[in-house]
């Protein structure tokens, strides 16, 4: 295998990553049968100059960091610029070197972190966490004078001497600092949870900065693997408010590299042309060797694989979302990036309707979901562990190892039909295509049948989930009625929307990945409902005050929360959506 063949598979299996922001810590990799970097031979050196042309679907608007906007392109470009592309990350400019945690005392007024995780500033009757407290059970509510003190995080970050900006001026703490200032326009919502649990970010000298959480915020892992801000050039933006930046030139179309590469040109239309940064310290190995690489806009699948099938692109990025079939037509090496969507069953626990507080007889919504133990019994007649291979024969091609749907353990999941029957959902006519029948279940009428309505969108995926929910649950004796609706229907804000509304049984929905942990938008916190306008991404409406403290204390949480059926069995994934970098063969050149 020549070099640029080795850096071609080198790329696709390191870019495979970086589909989407990170996540939390939400996702992981599902495996693959390619090899890893580390298998790879050696390269030799060949005297030729190297380049690598990457073709993605569509054209960044800009490359300023913190305007809001990101695609796949953007995210490839900016990586580009910074050397942190997932396994083949650049020396980190900005260092962090200490961690540690601090007792401090608070004043009225002071802006903490709750017990349920609310930042808000401190009053009296606040719940909050003492210092040394991280768990529900230690919560204490403050009096409104007596001296109260918390724990609070504090990062000291460095910068690296030999980092410099690609015209040599030397990278400092002033730029990291007013990256995060800048930032505070960017409505993302990473960007808003930094900017909330940050209590100060000071410049102690050219080279240092300490960032503070606010008090109560425990020890959050991600905050201690990259610091969240992209740092901008102070040298060339002083006098220029933070409002206007989005508008510059220099950071529109040019942002200035501190990394291994910088943007020689950008031919709106056509491609963003990169080559090594003359600045960079780092020795340069790997990826960083190219004498170019070139990010190609195609936008239509059909040309971007003919462009592929001539050798006109080297890689073809997940943008394309490639099927099953496509992969193999084309005889391509696949690589399966993390998913930028996860396709996620949702029951409709706690509907909106049931905010008002009324009993539940007068409502015109069954409490279905109301039973933990009618919860599992709903995931063990999906059975999606024995399902997975023949949903996932979807999205993947002959002969790719797909990855394996996790099942919850402990506890086990029971025997449906057993379980269902304990409950008070009696198959009282002995028929397996009638519906069961409520008789003593709390929250629901007798005699109330078990019907569900399914809610999904109108994808050939969407259609293919929900006949094998129908006829899963339908096995059980549990009839649902599938409902396909636009997008625009489907994700309506709400009250009026069906998910933000809360007004549904069962939905098939796609979370984008928001780069932060997976629980912090499933707490009480993120359920969509008049007080917050409807806004919030805990659609079940369901939330456990053990699982929110977790979240948002030293316990942390599982990282693989979101590709495992939660604890609680109210949200859970069918199967990760692929997405597919087609490389090339080793005899494609």
């Amino acid at each position: 295998m020549n070099r640029k063949k080795l850096l071609v598979w080198l790329l696709i299996l390191l870019l495979a990553a970086c589909t989407g922001q990170k996540t939390p810590a939400a996702t992981s990799v599902p495996s693959t049968t390619n090899p890893t970097a580390a298998s790879l031979p050696m390269a030799t050196a060949t005297p030729q100059p190297r380049e690598l042309t990457i073709c993605t679907r569509l054209e960044p608007t800009s490359l300023y960091p913190y305007d809001g906007y990101s695609s796949l392109s953007k995210q490839t470009a900016l990586m580009l610029l910074s050397g942190t592309l997932p396994g083949q990350i650049a020396p980190n400019p900005l260092e962090l070197v200490e961690s540690r945690r601090e007792v401090v005392t608070l004043s009225l007024g002071d802006m903490v972190m709750d017990s349920s995780g609310q930042i808000a500033p401190l009053v009296a009757g606040l719940k909050l966490w003492p210092a040394g407290c991280h768990s529900p059970e230690c919560a204490l509510s403050w009096d409104g004078s007596s001296e109260f003190k918390m724990d609070q995080m504090v990062y000291i970050w460095r910068v690296q001497e030999a980092a410099a900006w690609q015209d040599g001026t030397p990278l400092k703490a002033k730029d990291y600092w007013l990256g995060s200032h800048a930032a505070s326009s960017d409505p993302s919502r990473m960007n808003r949870w930094y900017q909330d649990i940050t209590a100060s970010l000071h410049v102690e000298d050219e080279a240092e900065l300490i960032w503070k959480l606010v008090p109560g915020m425990g020890r959050f892992a991600a905050s201690e693997e990259q610091f969240p801000w992209t740092p901008l050039p102070s040298h060339l933006l002083e006098g220029i408010a933070y409002s206007d930046f989005a508008s510059q030139q220099i950071l529109q179309e040019s942002l200035p590299a501190w990394g291994p590469y910088l943007l020689e040109h950008w031919n709106k239309g056509t491609a963003m042309h990169f080559v090594p940064n003359p600045g960079y310290p780092a020795e340069r190995s790997g990826l960083w060797a190219y004498d170019a690489i070139e990010l190609r806009f195609l936008r239509e699948k059909s040309q971007a694989l003919t462009a592929f099938s001539a050798g006109e692109c080297d890689i073809l990025d997940g943008s394309y979302r490639f099927t099953a079939a496509e992969i193999e037509a084309h005889g391509a090496s696949a690589s399966l990036g993390r998913p930028e969507e996860l396709s996620m069953l949702v029951m409709g626990v706690k509907p909106a309707s049931y905010d008002d507080g009324q009993p539940l007889w007068n409502d015109e919504e069954p409490d279905f979901f109301r039973s933990f133990e009618l919860r599992k019994a709903l995931w063990a007649c999906l059975d999606l562990n024995s399902h997975f291979e023949d949903l996932a024969a979807f999205f993947y091609p002959t002969g790719y190892q797909r990855p394996r749907f996790k099942p919850p353990v402990p506890p086990a999941l029971p025997e449906p039909r057993a379980a269902l029957e304990a409950l008070g959902w009696q198959d009282a006519d002995g028929d397996p295509n009638t519906p069961r029948l409520a008789k003593g279940v709390e929250g629901v009428k007798d005699g109330t049948p078990f019907k569900l309505r399914l809610l999904s969108g109108q994808s050939a995926a969407d259609a293919e989930y929900a006949a094998f929910i129908v006829k899963q649950l339908g096995s059980c004796g549990i009839a649902v009625e599938h409902q396909a609706l636009s997008p625009q229907e489907l994700y309506a804000p709400g009250p009026e929307g069906p998910l933000f509304g809360r007004s549904f049984d069962l939905a098939i929905v796609y979370f984008q990945s928001s780069g932060l942990p997976f629980c912090l938008d499933q707490t009480a916190l993120a359920v969509p409902k008049a007080d917050n306008n409807w806004v919030g991404m805990n659609i079940s409406g369901f939330s456990d005050p053990l699982a929110d403290a977790a979240c948002f204390s030293d316990a942390g949480v599982n990282e693989d929360d979101s590709l495992t059926l939660t604890h609680n069995y109210v949200i859970g994934p069918l199967i990760p959506h692929p997405e597919f970098w087609l490389g090339l063969e080793t005899d494609k050149r």
